[in-house]
């Protein structure tokens, strides 16, 4: 573990002393800063104290973190100078389309790229000499809090907790940097901060779920990407609508049915799932081998991986008769269009029986057709699956049917283009 400094390659103007653990405002006309010598990288949760001493009305004195290098923000009048801090809305590039700097203040005051986002006690000094200000940065959901020792409040806000992830700030616009530990003084100076990664033991207790500034050892993280695929309750073959999750939504999903070897995601079988930004994914898979064993493979790139093995049935035979008095409800879209993936949603009462849709221009679909598509039920009996809604401007029918009963229509619609 190294311990986190002030670096020296960054300083402008701040007197560095203690090991370079302690930076003091000698005061200056204008802004001046350093900061920190260990990276913080996009993906980590991160927490850091800051000793704070003479942040006052006049003196000021912020802490925070920024991008390496920090070069200022600028003003209309002399954009990109790092000697001027213009507060405000007047900033050349105001947050959010960019922000440099996050800036916890000696008033309890947050801005972002010089805009203040948070300002409940201007010019009023809420940071006593020999006081702490934790900072704790989630750089995978972009949100950050801050609590000094003059409350209990993170970010002023009593409901705020980086624990459980609740009222954190955005920082959405600084996504993807390298960001560092940082601090500012301006006017007539006076301020200090002295930094603590960890290395010498906090004074607070880290928020569940984040790590010391001090044990990321400056190195970025490694990122993994844990993928599950669903296996369904029972499995018929045609196409079937798959689910699954995995930790990383920034990643594509391949998933393919396997009877043998194993599949490449650059396969022409293997399918394309489509992911939400939870991670949760949907694809539509075709199962065939009615009665052999199986494999569902899934990765996001190069060989696929083993995810689980099935025996699917040939299509279920119904004949006649409702079991259980499943009562099952087909919502209608409020409008409906063509396509080959339209999602056909639902419930039933008994969400042990399987559901088998199928759109008909004319006539009623035999009971054992071969495009009837299974649904996806889920334990409380909602139920969709993707369907192929064809002939536009033309009345056609979605029927169902459940376990072994028979052909029922749902409802009739006419859909367009």
């Amino acid at each position: 573990m190294t311990a986190t400094t002030w670096d020296p390659s960054t300083n402008h103007g701040e007197k560095l002393s203690n090991g370079n653990l302690t930076a003091t405002d000698p005061g200056n006309a204008g802004l001046i800063s350093v900061e920190g010598t260990t990276a913080i990288h996009s993906g980590q949760k991160v927490y850091m104290e800051y000793t704070v001493s003479g942040g006052a009305t006049g003196t000021a004195l912020g802490v925070g973190f920024a991008t390496k290098p920090w070069d200022g923000i600028g003003d209309a009048n002399d954009p990109g100078n790092p000697a001027i801090y213009g507060l405000g809305n007047h900033n050349v590039n105001p947050y959010p389309t960019h922000a440099a700097m996050v800036n916890t203040a000696y008033d309890g005051s947050i801005n972002i790229g010089g805009y203040f986002v948070l300002e409940p006690h201007r010019g009023v000094n809420q940071w006593p000499n020999g006081g702490t200000v934790q900072i704790a940065i989630d750089t995978g959901a972009n949100r950050f809090w801050e609590r000094d020792s003059s409350t209990n409040n993170w970010n002023n806000d009593p409901n705020a907790n980086p624990s459980t992830g609740v009222g954190g700030i955005d920082i959405s616009s600084m996504a993807g940097e390298t960001l560092y530990p940082w601090v500012a003084g301006w006017i007539v100076g006076g301020g200090t901060a002295t930094i603590n990664g960890g290395a010498a033991g906090f004074k607070d207790a880290v928020p569940t779920g984040f790590t010391g500034l001090d044990m990321l050892g400056g190195t970025a993280p490694t990122p993994t990407n844990t993928i599950t695929v669903n296996e369904p309750a029972s499995l018929a073959v045609g196409t079937q609508i798959i689910t699954g999750h995995e930790t990383d939504p920034t990643q594509a999903v391949y998933l393919d049915w396997r009877t043998h070897g194993t599949p490449n995601a650059s396969d022409g079988d293997a399918v394309k799932a489509t992911v939400d930004s939870q991670g949760n994914f949907t694809a539509q898979v075709t199962i065939d081998q009615a009665n052999l064993a199986s494999t569902m493979y899934a990765g996001t790139s190069g060989a696929l991986t083993a995810q689980w093995s099935a025996t699917p049935i040939a299509f279920i035979e119904v004949t006649s008769g409702t079991p259980n008095n499943d009562q099952v409800t087909i919502t209608q879209p409020t409008t409906l269009t063509t396509g080959l993936q339209v999602i056909i949603t639902g419930m039933e009462t008994d969400p042990t029986q399987s559901v088998f849709l199928e759109w008909r221009t004319s006539g009623t679909p035999a009971l054992n057709a071969a495009d009837w598509v299974q649904a996806t039920v889920s334990p409380n009996g909602q139920f969709s699956a993707a369907m192929n809604i064809d002939h536009a401007g033309t009345q056609s029918t979605m029927f169902y049917q459940i376990g072994s009963g028979p052909v029922v229509a749902a409802w009739s619609a006419t859909p367009t283009m």
